[in-house]
């Protein structure tokens, strides 16, 4: 009787080991509490070491550079990431975030390549762009080669309306106002 008990336990046991889904922070090899900067930072060292073209000799190796890019795509994006720490991969099936269809590379590459055939259009209106900005940044070889972020800040002029002694109040004048790192209104 012992046995079958020991046998049933130990069946939970495994059952619930394999249905608890991949650990995408040891995938990653980063702590839960890593920042964006680190989640990219890893992808981009494994993603070099785990290509399929560069072991080319394992089997296994489309497999883990799959994992690499679902735990990627699931811990660069903050809502995904909220989901998966709550209630693990599983969690994420159930509240429809398995879209395969999203390429980890476009937040790197953006549309440059546009792989996949015709317009990436995500529901979205198209906001037009403003003209290229263009500034001297200065950075060591070190920085370069080892990825690191560097934040840029920038300082703009904006039109904000002025107390003036017309009816109209249109007197303006120049403020600054900063809305996060590297965006400016």
């Amino acid at each position: 009787m012992k046995i079958i008990y020991i046998f049933a336990l130990l069946l939970v046991f495994l059952a619930t080991f394999i249905s608890a889904g991949r650990d995408f922070y040891k995938i990653l090899n980063i702590p839960k509490s890593a920042t964006l900067n680190q989640v990219k930072k890893a992808y981009r060292k494994l993603a070099k070491e785990l290509h399929p073209d560069k072991n080319k000799n394992d089997p296994q190796a489309q497999e883990r550079f799959q994992d690499l890019g679902a735990a990627y795509e699931t811990l660069s994006d903050a809502d995904k990431r909220k989901i998966y720490d709550k209630s693990g991969e599983e969690g994420l099936k159930q509240q429809g975030g398995g879209d395969s269809s999203h390429d980890p590379f476009s937040s790197f590459f953006g549309d440059f390549f546009n792989f996949g055939g015709g317009s990436r259009d995500d529901g979205q209106k198209h906001i037009p762009r403003g003209g290229d900005l263009v500034m001297d940044l200065y950075v060591t070889l070190e920085e370069v080669y080892s990825g690191n972020f560097i934040e840029v800040v920038r300082a703009r002029p904006t039109p904000k309306t002025t107390s003036g002694s017309r009816k109209c109040n249109c007197r303006m004048e120049m403020r600054t106002s900063q809305m996060g790192p590297g965006r400016v209104r």
